[in-house]
């Protein structure tokens, strides 16, 4: 069953609020991913209908949310590949052959794969912790390991599982680690970049 309320106290900056029903119901939590209309941001104020669920402690928390005159979802169109798609590949892409060419070294490789993988599952944690109002990962630990070369599952993270996708202080900051990381790439792939990363292999033999 589908109840009706208004949103209230919606808090943007950490992208979650409450909803008070219309009908005397107790007011539920609900988290900007729990949203369909993912083209705008709720307000307080806007009316919305949803249905309710528990997260993992037994509170209550909104469901499936919708705002009112939204009407019935129709089928979407096909949704343009976004720039952070093609970024994602070409990196994916880019970073293998320098090292088959010889260009970057297979430890600069390594800690990308490792960083990303570690990114990634940073994301899918702190998404959790938000739905179910735990302790959340630092935004900073994730700008971090962006920052280390783990960007490109951060991308992967914000795409598949839509988490700080759309907190504009956090892209900003995001973007800057991003280009700061690909600046020190670059670097990487001239002369002096690889007789430095060779010269840290060799004292770690």
């Amino acid at each position: 069953m589908r109840l009706q309320g208004r949103v209230v106290d919606w808090r943007d900056e950490k992208g979650f609020g409450f909803i008070r029903p219309h009908d005397g119901h107790e007011q539920a939590f609900v988290h900007i991913s729990e949203f369909s209309n993912r083209s705008r941001r709720p307000v307080q104020g806007d009316l919305v209908t949803y249905e309710l669920g528990r997260d993992s402690k037994g509170r209550i928390q909104a469901r499936k949310v919708r705002f009112v005159g939204d009407g019935i979802r129709r089928r979407p169109a096909r949704r343009q590949r976004p720039f952070e798609f093609y970024l994602f590949i070409g990196i994916v892409i880019f970073l293998p052959v320098m090292v088959f060419l010889g260009r970057l070294s297979e430890w600069v490789l390594a800690v990308y794969a490792g960083t990303s993988v570690l990114t990634f599952l940073f994301y899918h944690a702190d998404k959790s912790a938000a739905r179910q109002r735990r302790w959340r990962t630092p935004e900073s630990t994730l700008h971090a390991l962006a920052l280390a070369g783990g960007w490109p599952g951060a991308l992967l993270a914000q795409e598949w599982l839509r988490h700080k996708s759309s907190k504009r202080k956090f892209r900003t900051v995001f973007w800057f680690t991003v280009g700061m990381n690909l600046l020190v790439l670059a670097w990487l792939l001239t002369d002096d970049g690889a007789l430095l990363v060779a010269d840290l292999m060799g004292s770690l033999a």
